[in-house]
């Protein structure tokens, strides 16, 4: 077969573009327009044939697809969550702002493509995910109604579904090439066993990126606590450890009330949510990995206590026992308020809540546990969506087809835009916290017991653990481990379909 060779339709895509100017200029958005121009390059042998690249240095890569494809108008259902839809798929129309007309520019381009009609599906929220939205999806999916094509699911619940044989191994779907750069390797890699994948992150997870964990800035504060201090140097030279953070903040505090207590009125160097992204984010900021592959690539716990159990008492001292910190266990702090010098949430957050505050405040990564650890890392929170393929869909090939045939676009166009316009660009207020933004995406960090975690919940000991603000966890640990090793057991048994 031939692969579809997405240059052919540039024609397309410039039409699109001068549509979308004329459509922004009359709506006074002419500046928001996504650029589709590309370039070569030839850094090869004489003779080689030129490289296509797009405006961000990538070569264009095609997805090893048929040509000349025509679904006949068929219906691409995809379920997604109701409140986070317009970030990922809902556009019923351009309206100017960037994300809303790249996501309605790729809609429209692989509608055309494969003469399809993309319909999304959006239900529940993050509250109710688990006890409404997942239970009807699996009554949905064993009846066989074929309602859903392709589901962008809540990743800690979705991930339960891997053992339900209600969704197919994608590494079965035709089509779906799992080595192509709009998937995620990290995640291919932590949740393949015995060449079995239920699940892929990528391009098309725009979730991933805006539920990347970090700090916040209060960059007036910090110019106030500590003239002449660079912290975009001291994370560039690696030296942004949680010791740094805690240093910096040990003068922030100040009684702003007067009134002699520490309170919600007063100045503080940091504030924390008191929820388990929180503990989890720092946790996992330290590189460890509560599970690893054994030689024969199967998943293994791996908890070294006396490691954990370090980073555990630490951890107890930042979030409620440092004198310049608002404790974690009361009602957090709104960082928009200015008392805060120091606030971990996740990057949307800057997007949403923060965006007013572009001249006071900043982005890093979440800091290292030690000058000793070579590479930052960066969670991801549990609301990064995961895609998988119901058991039901009436036609696999078609769906791989369409599924790979969108990831390959929302790697052209939409994660740039996202990435590079939308968070580097309008919620960056410099080249410095565009470079932050680099780190983290380059360092993102997945974990198979934070995926797995309603079906291992060892995270959640170690949380309860650091909430008690008492570390019991080897004593707990050692109670619990065969536990662990049994529920790892029988969760890997039903990803491979062994129970």
């Amino acid at each position: 077969m031939k692969k579809i060779s997405f240059p052919h339709i540039l024609s397309f895509l410039i039409i699109f573009a001068m549509l979308a100017t004329t459509l922004m200029s009359c709506a006074g958005g002419g500046d928001n327009k996504i650029e589709t121009d590309t370039t070569t390059t030839s850094d090869g042998p004489p003779g080689e044939t030129d490289k296509l690249l797009d405006n961000y240095g990538r070569e264009i890569i095609d997805p090893d697809i048929p040509d000349n494809l025509d679904f006949g108008g068929r219906d691409f259902v995809v379920h997604t969550r109701g409140n986070v839809e317009q970030y990922e798929w809902k556009a019923d129309f351009p309206n100017g702002e960037i994300l809303n007309d790249t996501i309605y520019e790729r809609n429209m381009l692989v509608e055309e493509l494969l003469n399809i009609k993309i319909v999304v599906l959006a239900e529940g929220t993050w509250a109710d995910y688990s006890t409404v939205t997942l239970p009807k999806m699996k009554a949905s999916i064993m009846s066989g109604d074929y309602a859903y094509d392709l589901i962008a699911g809540f990743s800690t619940p979705i991930a339960t579904l891997a053992t339900t044989g209600l969704i197919l191994n994608l590494n079965d779907v035709p089509y779906l090439d799992f080595d192509k750069p709009w998937w995620s390797q990290n995640i291919v890699e932590e949740l393949t066993i015995d060449d079995i994948l239920h699940f892929a992150v990528g391009s098309l997870s725009l979730s991933m990126i805006y539920s990347m964990e970090c700090i916040f800035v209060n960059t007036d504060m910090l110019k106030d606590v500590a003239p002449g201090y660079n912290i975009y140097d001291t994370v560039k030279s690696g030296n942004w450890t949680w010791d740094e953070m805690q240093r910096l903040s040990a003068s922030a505090y100040f009684d702003n009330n007067g009134n002699g207590v520490k309170d919600e009125g007063d100045r503080y160097g940091m504030a924390f949510c008191d929820n388990s992204n929180t503990i989890h984010g720092f946790l996992y900021s330290t590189g460890n990995k509560l599970i690893l592959r054994d030689a024969e690539g199967y998943p293994k716990i791996n908890i070294e206590t006396e490691k954990l159990s370090e980073i555990v008492d630490k951890l107890i001292v930042l979030l409620y026992e440092t004198d310049s910190a608002y404790p974690a266990d009361k009602t957090p702090l709104d960082f928009s308020d200015g008392n805060v010098m120091f606030f971990n949430h996740w990057l949307y957050w800057g997007q949403t809540q923060y965006s007013h505050l572009m001249e006071t405040y900043g982005i890093v990564p979440m800091p290292k546990y030690n000058t000793q650890q070579e590479n930052y890392y960066t969670p991801v929170q549990s609301g990064m969506h995961m895609y998988c393929i119901p058991i039901d869909v009436k036609n696999v090939e078609e769906n791989g087809i369409i599924t790979e045939a969108l990831a390959a676009q929302s790697y052209r166009t939409l994660q740039p835009a996202y990435y590079e316009i939308v968070l580097k660009t309008k919620y960056a207020k410099d080249s410095d916290t565009s470079q932050m933004v680099d780190i983290m995406y380059d360092t993102v960090f997945f974990d198979f017991a934070q995926i797995f975690n309603t079906d291992l919940g060892i995270l959640n000991n170690i949380s309860d653990v650091v909430r008690s603000k008492n570390n019991t966890l080897v004593s707990i640990l050692k109670a619990t481990s065969s536990i662990y090793e049994k529920k790892l057991e029988a969760l890997i048994k039903g990803i491979i379909g062994q129970t």
